[in-house]
């Protein structure tokens, strides 16, 4: 059984070269028989590079999984896979329509606010979600 936390869109939608590749290969598995799970850094270093992207930024959130995926991947175990999530939030954070789905996506807002008030977190990690935070005016 898979879940689905990054769809492919039309290749011209996309302008990183060979995004379009790289996001139909984009999922989680939830069954860990026999299956090849992806590795986390590598989903989420997919997600972040294609955020840097403005023209990339609201057809990645109007993926539903892949916000899920973002805010699973702040509360991750390793720190890298949390700073890579959190730096594409910040980047999302910055486009007007990608906000709105931000804003009124489930748990998103509460993550945020956990990792950036937490002294645990990377100084890195709350200083992305800090930065994503005054852009969603929060």
């Amino acid at each position: 059984r898979f879940e689905i936390i990054f769809l492919s869109w039309k290749p011209e939608r996309l302008r990183y070269p060979g995004a379009y590749i790289y996001t139909t290969q984009l999922y989680v598995a939830m069954d860990s028989t026999n299956i090849d799970v992806p590795n986390s850094r590598a989903l989420v270093k997919q997600i972040l590079t294609l955020s840097q992207d403005v023209e990339n930024q609201p057809f990645i959130v109007q993926e539903e999984g892949c916000l899920a995926g973002l805010c699973n991947y702040m509360r991750h175990e390793d720190v890298d896979v949390v700073l890579m999530a959190t730096r594409a939030i910040q980047f999302l954070s910055s486009h007007p329509v990608a906000k709105e789905k931000i804003i009124k996506f489930p748990n998103l807002l509460d993550t945020l606010k956990i990792v950036n008030s937490c002294t645990t977190s990377h100084p890195k990690a709350r200083e992305f979600t800090q930065k994503a935070l005054e852009n969603l005016n929060q």
